[in-house]
């Protein structure tokens, strides 16, 4: 057997490997198997991963992506690096708005599964929903609204939430109180919607919980899908709580995904009056 072929056996058998690996598997000079790596990657029989294993490229068959994925989590990826693959594998996408400064560094490290798009990194070939695109504006169009801002006198907002939408909120805190649940925090994540660190009572004490209060009309799958990263994460049993009702695609991600860690509640039966 040619060495050529004998590298590709070994890959084959092995999954991604770096030149170090092939070197030692097929005992032959580690400068010879690189050439030779190199000339498989230019002939297409053979990827190049773009992170590396140290100073180490690591090369792979087209049909080993995923376990490429297994490998990178497992030997190379920090705990950001993890995190924020998970996250975007979640949603296919996320916006930059949404990263850290420490994840904005981190995300490019994630090259081989996710690419660049305006203003947001998505899964490669993921096609990213029209409505969460902005309208893109020309340069004049962008000026003329900026002058506009700039111009307009700032006002105050004693408060920032509608009456009914606190009026809602309050009547959800009341109904969590009447079962036992003792709020431990509380803040808004996002418009309308909160997160609670709470204690609720359980038949051996006292348990942590995280609730999500959604005050809207419905709770899609994007929502379901932010929520498995705190899973994944935190490990700590979720309750969603929404004053109107999950959508089919918001029910079945919970399903195959998410299961007895996250528990769903319709409050249609609280008076809204």
């Amino acid at each position: 057997m040619k060495l050529q072929e004998r590298i590709l056996e070994q890959i084959r058998l092995y999954g991604p490997s770096t030149p170090v690996d092939v070197a030692q598997r097929t005992k032959e000079n580690s400068i010879i198997i690189t050439a030779i790596l190199e000339d498989l990657v230019k002939q297409g029989m053979l990827l190049k991963a773009k992170k590396k294993f140290g100073s180490l490229e690591i090369y792979y068959l087209p049909h080993q992506k995923s376990t490429l994925r297994r490998v990178l989590m497992e030997r190379i990826y920090n705990e950001i690096e993890k995190y924020l693959l998970r996250k975007i594998e979640a949603r296919g996408y996320i916006h930059e708005s949404e990263l850290s400064d420490e994840e904005k560094k981190a995300i490019y490290g994630l090259a081989d599964f996710v690419e660049k798009e305006n203003k947001f990194w998505k899964l490669k070939g993921f096609v990213i929903p029209k409505e969460e695109i902005p309208e893109i504006k020309t340069e004049e169009e962008v000026k003329e609204k900026v002058e506009q801002v700039q111009i307009q006198p700032i006002k105050k907002e004693k408060d920032k939430l509608p009456k009914d939408v606190k009026q809602i909120k309050a009547k959800v805190l009341d109904w969590l109180k009447d079962k036992g649940v003792e709020i431990l925090k509380e803040e808004e994540v996002r418009k309308n919607v909160y997160k609670l660190v709470a204690k609720a009572p359980t038949a051996f004490g006292k348990q942590k919980y995280y609730v999500f209060i959604k005050i809207k009309k419905k709770v899609a799958y994007q929502d379901m899908a932010d929520i498995l990263n705190i899973c994944i994460t935190e490990k700590v049993p979720i309750v969603i709580i929404t004053t109107g009702e999950f959508s089919k695609s918001a029910k079945e991600f919970h399903k195959k995904n998410l299961g007895e860690m996250v528990k769903l509640v319709e409050l249609k039966e609280i008076d809204m009056s």
